[in-house]
């Protein structure tokens, strides 16, 4: 009789639209999107792209995107000053009170987009996976970015394999209080995930 040959392993395949920061160690970074529209190794991008990963993100203590812009390459960030505080414009940035913060790169117009479409409502960081801040002109690649750059914000994704759940207690500084938590669960594994998190603050 002819021996039953054993079930190999399927071949994942990964998805070249998609970045993950599971491929990150601590602060350094390795792929991004934001050079070709592909996922693409950083060492082969021409373009200047600063990554903030979760290990960063989390050590930096960082709450708002104001935070993060403020060690960004060649980043400023306007804190309400000059005519350029108001609502709406396509280059502010909304901390998690909606108050609006204005950041230009090199001096230019950047813009704020989450996934790569347009920002809307007020940022947060409890519940960013990373984000990416490409410079120059290169932003224009999908079409959101202005002249000045490029701030992309990436949200958590279900993990499709394990349980997981964070809760993050931050008493800072003129009354600030946060509560943040962060559940997954793997409704179906390898196929179904469902991901929650919430955010209870005042600052």
């Amino acid at each position: 009789a002819n021996p039953v040959p054993a079930e190999q392993d399927q071949p994942i395949e990964l998805n070249p639209f998609l970045v993950s920061s599971t491929s990150d160690t601590g602060y350094l970074a390795s792929n991004t999107l934001a050079g070709s529209r592909m996922n693409t190794e950083l060492r082969n991008v021409a373009s200047v792209v600063s990554v903030f990963t979760p290990e960063f993100m989390s050590d930096l203590g960082a709450t708002t995107i104001q935070d993060l812009m403020d060690y960004g390459l060649n980043t400023q960030v306007d804190l309400g000053a000059g005519d350029f505080n108001h609502q709406g414009d396509q280059n502010s940035v909304a901390d998690g009170l909606g108050t609006q913060k204005n950041f230009r790169v090199r001096g230019q117009g950047s813009t704020v987009s989450t996934e790569y479409f347009g920002q809307a409502g007020p940022l947060d960081t409890y519940n960013l996976e990373r984000a990416e801040l490409s410079s120059g002109p290169n932003a224009i690649l999908f079409g959101t970015g202005a002249s000045g750059g490029l701030l992309n914000m990436s949200i958590k994704r279900p993990h499709l394999r394990r349980t997981t759940l964070e809760n993050k207690l931050v008493l800072g500084s003129f009354n600030e209080r946060r509560f943040s938590s962060d559940i997954n669960v793997p409704v179906m594994k390898d196929k179904v995930a469902l991901r929650m998190q919430g955010l209870i603050g005042k600052e």
